[in-house]
Formats: C-alpha cells, sequence, structure tokens
C-alpha cells in the first residue's frame, strides 16, 4: 500500500532533521545532495547549484559517461547518462541523478557508493 504523501514528507522531515528558518523541506534535501557531493566526489563529479527538483545533472569529470554508467549498474546504482536525451548537442559527460526521494542519511550513503563505485571500490 501506498504510504500517503504527507505521511511520507512527515518521516523525511524527521530523518533530515529541522530546516533552516524559512528554508522549505525540499530546499533541506537540495542542500543535503550538494553537501553529500561534496563531501565524497571530489576529482569524480562536478555538481551545478541545486535549489530544487527531484533529480540534478552532474558532470563526470574522471570518467566518460558509458564507463560511470556501467560502473554504477554493476554497483547496483541507479543512474542515466544525459547523451540519450540530446538528439544534436554534444555535451561533456554527464548522468542524470536522483535525490529527492530519500533522506539526509541515504543521500549520504548513495553518494558515498557513486564514489567507490567510480573509484573501482565497490
Amino acid at each position: 500500500m501506498r504510504e500517503a504523501a504527507s505521511t511520507r514528507s512527515s518521516r523525511l522531515a524527521l530523518a533530515l532533521g529541522a530546516p533552516a528558518p524559512g528554508e522549505t523541506l525540499q530546499q533541506l534535501i537540495c542542500r543535503s545532495c550538494a553537501a553529500a557531493a561534496h563531501k565524497h566526489w571530489e576529482g569524480l563529479i562536478a555538481v551545478p547549484p541545486v535549489t530544487a527538483g527531484v533529480d540534478v545533472v552532474t558532470q563526470l569529470l574522471a570518467h566518460e559517461e558509458r564507463e560511470a554508467w556501467q560502473r554504477l549498474n554493476a554497483a547496483g546504482l541507479t543512474a542515466f547518462p544525459l547523451s540519450p536525451y540530446c538528439a544534436r548537442a554534444r555535451l561533456t559527460p554527464a548522468l542524470v541523478m536522483g535525490f529527492a526521494a530519500f533522506d539526509e542519511a541515504q543521500i549520504d550513503a548513495g553518494a558515498k557508493a557513486v564514489a567507490a563505485a567510480l573509484r573501482g571500490r565497490a
């Protein structure tokens, strides 16, 4: 049975802690995503400022899309190469990663797992 959205939001808010004054739950999740990326992905993945949304487009610094996707997939992690979404443009290697459905601990653990997979330690 699906959990009601308000119940899920309440549980997520408890797991993330209290938002800063004037900060929404979505902004708190975005802040958690940015903190985990900064902590674990230095030299591997660049993340733009995350202020809203459910996914983030990350720039790969040390791998091509296919290699990164294969490493993450082999480790049981989900991310999507950006290039299939672009019919004509030639882009720098990038992945689309979701974060909104997770709490702070899950985001941090996921970011750590992504780093380990990309560094060949998964």
